[in-house]
Protein backbone atom coordinates (compact mmCIF):
# COMPACT_ATOMS: atom_id res chain seq x y z
CA UNK A 1 0.00 0.00 0.00
CA UNK A 2 3.20 2.18 0.68
CA UNK A 3 3.56 2.11 -3.03
CA UNK A 4 0.21 3.16 -4.04
CA UNK A 5 0.86 6.44 -1.75
CA UNK A 6 3.88 7.15 -2.96
CA UNK A 7 3.07 6.80 -6.91
CA UNK A 8 0.09 8.36 -5.83
CA UNK A 9 1.86 11.61 -4.54
CA UNK A 10 4.14 11.75 -7.87
CA UNK A 11 1.61 11.60 -9.53
CA UNK A 12 -0.07 14.78 -7.94
CA UNK A 13 3.05 16.54 -8.11
CA UNK A 14 3.24 16.43 -11.73
CA UNK A 15 -0.22 17.24 -11.85
CA UNK A 16 0.49 20.37 -9.90
CA UNK A 17 3.26 21.47 -12.04
CA UNK A 18 1.55 20.42 -14.90
CA UNK A 19 -1.89 22.79 -13.45
CA UNK A 20 1.01 25.71 -12.79
CA UNK A 21 2.49 25.21 -15.94
CA UNK A 22 -0.67 25.54 -18.29
CA UNK A 23 -1.69 28.38 -16.19
CA UNK A 24 1.06 30.44 -16.43
CA UNK A 25 0.82 29.93 -20.38
CA UNK A 26 4.07 27.90 -20.64
CA UNK A 27 4.99 26.60 -24.14
CA UNK A 28 3.02 22.85 -24.14
CA UNK A 29 5.90 21.65 -26.28
CA UNK A 30 8.22 22.43 -22.99
CA UNK A 31 5.64 21.09 -20.46
CA UNK A 32 5.41 17.61 -22.35
CA UNK A 33 8.99 17.65 -22.91
CA UNK A 34 10.07 18.39 -19.29
CA UNK A 35 7.47 15.39 -17.77
CA UNK A 36 10.07 12.54 -17.91
CA UNK A 37 12.86 15.09 -16.36
CA UNK A 38 10.35 15.86 -13.72
CA UNK A 39 9.42 12.14 -12.92
CA UNK A 40 13.21 11.56 -12.86
CA UNK A 41 14.15 13.94 -10.06
CA UNK A 42 11.13 12.80 -7.73
CA UNK A 43 12.45 8.73 -8.88
CA UNK A 44 16.18 9.97 -7.56
CA UNK A 45 14.56 12.14 -4.77
CA UNK A 46 12.78 9.12 -3.34
CA UNK A 47 15.92 6.91 -3.71
CA UNK A 48 17.66 9.79 -1.38
CA UNK A 49 14.88 10.17 1.22
CA UNK A 50 13.24 6.58 1.42
CA UNK A 51 14.01 3.15 0.54
CA UNK A 52 16.63 3.69 -2.26
CA UNK A 53 16.00 -0.26 -3.59
CA UNK A 54 12.64 0.56 -4.49
CA UNK A 55 12.40 4.75 -5.45
CA UNK A 56 9.77 5.19 -2.79
CA UNK A 57 9.15 7.92 -0.34
CA UNK A 58 7.24 6.16 2.30
CA UNK A 59 9.26 2.72 1.33
CA UNK A 60 11.01 1.34 4.61
CA UNK A 61 14.21 -0.36 3.84
CA UNK A 62 14.60 -4.52 4.84
CA UNK A 63 17.89 -3.70 6.95
CA UNK A 64 15.72 -1.73 9.18
CA UNK A 65 13.86 -4.92 9.96
CA UNK A 66 11.13 -4.29 8.44
CA UNK A 67 9.12 -6.02 5.73
CA UNK A 68 9.01 -3.84 1.92
CA UNK A 69 5.23 -4.92 1.78
CA UNK A 70 2.13 -5.66 3.94
CA UNK A 71 1.94 -9.50 3.06
CA UNK A 72 -0.97 -9.07 1.20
Amino acid sequence: MNQTYDQSAKGGILGIITYLAMKYEVDPTLIAMSLPFLSAILAYASTKIGDPAIASFVGRSAKDGKPLNNGK
